[in-house]
């Protein structure tokens, strides 16, 4: 079915049931999509890495690699640094102690999400 189909389906039916059903068909249509679109990508990928181009762009859109602005920490590089450095370790420790202090002042205030409606 398409999106305009199940609408109408939900619109002439207008009851619990078939709501729940509809928005079943539309997740699996929705993952199944997903699908499809991680299969495209993966070709596009393909052939700019056979090509060798960084890049491509078209009249319907463009493709190509991003370029990250935010620094990541290196985990392993940190913990090799934590091991051979003391001073390295302290700073790492003291985060930690810091990080738990911080949870246990901030559990009185610690509340549960609202509720919400769900399908499954």
């Amino acid at each position: 079915m398409i999106p305009t189909e199940l609408a109408q389906k939900l619109a002439q039916y207008e009851d619990a049931d078939t709501a729940i059903a509809v928005y079943k068909e539309a997740n699996l249509l929705i993952s199944q999509f997903e699908e499809v679109k991680k299969a495209a990508l993966n070709l596009a990928e393909s052939e700019l890495r056979a090509t060798g181009e960084n890049n491509l762009k078209t009249a319907i859109g463009s493709c190509g690699w991003s370029q990250p602005k935010t620094r990541q920490l290196d985990k392993d590089a940190w913990q090799a640094a934590t091991i051979e450095d003391a001073k390295m370790m302290a700073y790492q420790l003291a985060f930690e102690r810091s990080e738990a202090a911080l949870k246990k002042a901030q559990d009185p205030f610690m509340k549960l999400p609202e509720v919400r409606f769900f399908i499954r």
